[in-house]
């Protein structure tokens, strides 16, 4: 089995310090420790995990490097963020979801791992996102939680 490509957000990596996603959260990174997983971030999710609180940045320096794939802005991704909210998938003011959804599609990622239920992980939204994904000429995004992510052992 080649490894899943799983883009995260920052939610994820806070979530292993949340009495409510700790559990479904560390189970991500068991198996990025497995290497059934290869971990996609974008400039935005670190940028983002540099202002979380210490623990969440120490347990993100933690990580082996070499499970990341750094995902690199381009015209493309701007573009694509600009149309979902051009198209109302999302407003400005989340810009940064928007582009989080955008960098995962250009990479094509094979899912977006998120805990954002208000503008991310919702069937509305994700129905949006993919609308005008397949208008721009990409794939379809699958966007879940983590509590969605389990392999056989």
């Amino acid at each position: 089995m080649s490894k899943i490509k799983f883009y995260l957000d920052t939610s994820v990596f806070g979530g292993c310090f949340d009495d409510i996603f700790e559990e479904d959260s560390k189970r991500i990174f068991k198996y990025v420790k497995t290497k059934k997983i290869q971990i996609l971030i974008s400039q935005i999710t670190y940028d983002e995990i540099l202002i979380a609180p210490n623990k969440v940045l120490n347990f993100f320096n933690s990580l082996d490097k070499d499970s990341f794939r750094f995902i690199q802005a381009s015209k493309e991704i701007v573009d694509l963020a600009e149309a979902y909210l051009s198209e109302k998938v999302i407003t400005k003011k989340s810009i940064n979801d928007a582009l989080h959804v955008a960098h995962a599609t250009a990479a094509r990622a094979d899912a977006i791992v998120s805990w954002n239920f208000k503008h991310i992980v919702r069937f509305d939204r994700i129905k949006g996102f993919n609308k005008v994904n397949f208008d721009n000429g990409f794939g379809l995004i699958q966007i879940i939680s983590p509590k969605e992510v389990f392999f056989d052992e």
